[in-house]
Formats: C-alpha cells, structure tokens, sequence
C-alpha cells in the first residue's frame, strides 16, 4: 500500500505542476548570434547609448592587463572612452556563439580589429581577441562578462 500510495502522490504532482514553455533552440540561437552582431554594428554606428545599454547594469569588462571595471558607472566610462576616438572602425569575426541548455546564458567569440586615430590624428588599433558571456534578462540579451585579450604576447 505505501508503494501505491508514494505513486499515486507522484502521478498527482506530476500531473499539477505546469507545463514548461517549449524554447526553440535554434530561434534563441539565431537572436544571441544577432544580439552579438549589434554589439559591434552599435560601434560602427557610434551609437555610445546603445552600446551602453547591451550591457548588463552589473556587467564587468576584464581588459587585457588591466583592472576590471564594474557596473553601470564603469560601463559608461569606457564607452565614453570611444567618443574621442575619430574614424574609428569596428571588423570582426564570430568564431562562436552557443549557449546553456537553459537558453538563458550563452557567450560570443569574436576576433575583433579596431582602427581609429587620435585627437592629434595618429593611427591606432589592432586585433582583440573578444569573449562576451550573455545573459537574457527581462527577454533581451545583455552582456555580463566583457573579456578581451591581444594575440600578441608580451615583450
């Protein structure tokens, strides 16, 4: 009697707990793939508050050998950094995009080559390496992890 009893009261909660929402795998794919795209069109565009608003408010950007930077001031601090730049340009390459069975978190791969010039009209840029960790908050992809390295080793 215990047995029929411990599933019957399984079968009951089973069948109370509701559904949960079928995620198309391939549809939050295609929109992270997109959210990691507008990153870079959002530079390219000089749209600073768009870029700033990618980011998660508790977001944190890890630079090559540099110290971390934090939150919503943070973020918009080195997003100012970029409106002095003139011509400056974003090319970039996804190498991946992928995420968590969860369809909540993911991250971008990029190989990522800046140019522009400086206020007194030198050339500047190189190549990043660049790793966004994703996370869907209130229904929209946001950055909360910015990491960014050179290929080029130390001298």
């Amino acid at each position: 009697m215990k047995y029929l009893s411990l599933v019957f009261f399984t079968f009951v909660l089973w069948n109370c707990t509701p559904p949960t929402a079928s995620i198309d795998l391939e549809a939050e794919k295609a929109a992270l793939t997109t959210a990691a795209q507008s990153y870079y069109q959002l530079m390219n565009d000089h749209n600073w508050e768009g870029l700033e608003a990618i980011y998660s408010p508790s977001g944190q950007l890890i630079p090559d050998r540099k110290d971390i930077i934090s939150g919503e001031a943070g973020i918009k601090s080195f997003v100012d950094g970029f409106k002095s730049r003139v011509n400056f340009e974003v090319r970039y390459e996804n190498l991946a995009v992928d995420m968590a069975d969860s369809r909540d978190m993911g991250y971008s791969v990029a190989s990522v080559t800046t140019t522009f010039q400086d206020s007194l009209g030198n050339d500047f840029g190189g190549v990043n390496r660049d790793l966004h960790i994703w996370k869907k908050e209130n229904g929209e992809w946001k950055v909360v992890i910015d990491i960014w390295n050179t290929p080029t080793p130390l001298e």
